[in-house]
């Protein structure tokens, strides 16, 4: 990908070829950074904007992180 910018914010990970290895890299990440456990499955339906979300939640303040969980989960 040499354009990151040309990246819909509502591709999902899976969309863009996220890859066992990294899936697990994803999952420990998400699981120390934001206390945020997730299946597999999960990790490969989140979306940039989601991730973007969270991220920014993360640096303004410690919200409840069942909210992104539920969000990423009600379009399945």
């Amino acid at each position: 990908m040499s354009d990151i910018s040309s990246v819909s914010h509502d591709s999902s990970l899976g969309s863009l070829g996220l890859d066992s290895l990294m899936s697990v890299e994803v999952k420990q990440l998400l699981e120390r950074e934001f206390d945020l456990v997730l299946s597999m499955k999960e990790i490969r339906a989140l979306t940039i904007a989601t991730l973007r979300e969270k991220a920014s939640a993360n640096t303004d303040s410690n919200t409840d992180i069942t909210t992104v969980k539920d969000a990423d989960t009600s379009g399945n």
